[in-house]
């Protein structure tokens, strides 16, 4: 099936800066090709002279540059299209997002360097890998960086991560949906992708719009997510803030990771396309914490637990302010413990509960095996081993039964009766020990009874 390309372009000199129209990217082709949009990148560029403008003022010069760069026709990498072809925020049609973006590297000197590092990102086995679609020199010779935004990311969260990537300053101004970039010439393009302002395959949308979705955000990652105000209450402390910015991380109070959140991280580093790559890499960690978080570690424990967890998985990133930061304002922004986890999230934390407790059983067993093989040990040294952490004895069955229920369990072995007794006489039910589960709405239930 052959791929449609979309663009919503002005293609028109002087044009109306408020109209973008669809077009296939055959009308992109003809803009840059065209030999008027070629004279006019020259005379920008000071290539060629400007008609009517003195090449010994310097100021006039650059005067009449800016004005000729305003009447060069335009488009808008973000959306295939507007309602009304009116470019406004708002009248971006959410089902037209393309899933990518453009990076501006603005510094002259480095644009050599970013072109082969935008290769080498393209190349490496990181979140970045084939995220490269198109660069482009700009009117003034600077950089476009056109770039796939990894599955789960918005525009802001993916020029942030691009930008660290890429080792320059990250532009706020990029990130609007409405953003024009005015289109230079043929000359000027220097890499496209086949699927540079290409509609993806259906199966793809609905995945990223999903990943979106989970987030509580729109279908084209817009919006914030609600912040549960109880969730982060200890999150506002002051002291917790001043020492995050000021570098100051005291690992004595934060205690260790639950072997079930660190089972749970790996799980979601492999569902964000990271397994066995090196997170922990300075120049990625940003963007590969950030995909993590995505992929749903935020949704099955806190934002102190995921802390906890980073400072094992990623000890060198949490050492760093931007870590800190980075985890409170994604879960000041986007956590919202009331929304329903989706059923990849579920699943992944319904197995690092069950390999966490098979994790606990072999540790046990262990402590079992060597309980039984240091039987000659004192009982005071015993005595010293346990804890209140132990599990205690199962209670046992009462000596005085209903008569029904004494009747039914009479032939029933041994082992069997409290099962079979509280299978016909629920009444019977064990009290659970410091046991709790956590919900599927994310909400963490104590155990009572169990039947």
């Amino acid at each position: 099936m052959e791929t449609v390309h979309v663009v919503a372009i002005n293609p028109y000199r002087k044009g109306n800066k408020g109209k973008v129209f669809s077009y296939n990217i055959d009308t992109y082709d003809k803009v840059i090709g065209s030999k008027e949009i070629k004279k006019m990148i020259q005379q920008i560029r000071g290539e060629l002279p400007i008609d009517g403008v003195d090449l010994n003022d310097a100021q006039a010069v650059k005067k009449a540059q800016e004005r000729l760069k305003s009447e060069l026709p335009f488009f808008c990498p973000h959306y295939g299209m507007f309602k009304n072809n009116v470019r406004r925020q708002e009248a971006a049609l959410p089902e037209s997002f393309l899933f990518q973006t453009i990076i501006d590297v603005d510094d002259k000197e480095y644009v050599e360097k970013a072109i082969e590092k935008a290769r080498e990102l393209n190349c490496s086995s990181g979140i970045w890998n084939g995220s490269l679609l198109h660069l482009c020199y700009s009117a003034r010779k600077k950089l476009h960086i056109g770039i796939r935004m990894p599955i789960g990311m918005t525009i802001e969260e993916t020029q942030k991560a691009y930008c660290e990537a890429l080792g320059v300053p990250y532009d706020e101004s990029c990130i609007t949906p409405e953003r024009m970039i005015f289109l230079t010439d043929k000359d000027s393009e220097i890499y496209r992708s086949k699927m540079w302002c290409a509609v993806m395959p259906e199966s793809e949308i609905q995945a990223r719009r999903k990943a979106f979705l989970d987030r509580g955000l729109t279908v084209d990652g817009r919006g914030d997510a609600k912040v549960n105000s109880l969730q982060f209450t200890v999150n506002s402390n002051d002291n917790v803030q001043n020492n995050r910015l000021s570098g100051n991380y005291d690992t004595g109070e934060l205690g260790e990771a639950s072997e079930k959140n660190l089972i749970a991280f790996d799980l979601f580093v492999q569902s964000a396309g990271l397994e066995g790559m090196a997170i922990d890499t300075v120049g990625s960690r940003h963007s590969s914490l950030l995909a993590i978080m995505s992929a749903g570690a935020s949704r099955v424990m806190s934002e102190e637990e995921l802390m906890k967890v980073v400072r094992t998985k990623m000890p060198s990133y949490y050492q760093e302010d931007d870590c800190h930061q980075l985890i409170h304002d994604f879960y000041a922004k986007y956590a919202d413990s009331s929304k329903p986890m989706s059923r990849d999230v579920i699943r992944v934390n319904a197995l690092a509960e069950q390999k966490a407790n098979e994790v606990k059983s072999e540790e046990r067993r262990v402590k079992n095996s060597n309980a039984d093989g240091n039987y000659t040990v004192q009982s005071s040294n015993l005595q010293v081993q346990s804890s209140d952490e132990d599990y205690p004895e199962p209670p046992a069955m009462p000596e005085k039964l209903p008569k029904l229920v004494e009747l039914l369990i009479s032939r029933t072995p041994e082992i069997y009766k409290p099962a079979v007794a509280h299978a016909i006489f629920p009444p019977l039910a064990t009290h659970l020990w410091q046991t709790s589960f956590r919900y599927i709405d994310n909400v963490v239930h104590e155990a009572t009874l169990s039947t």
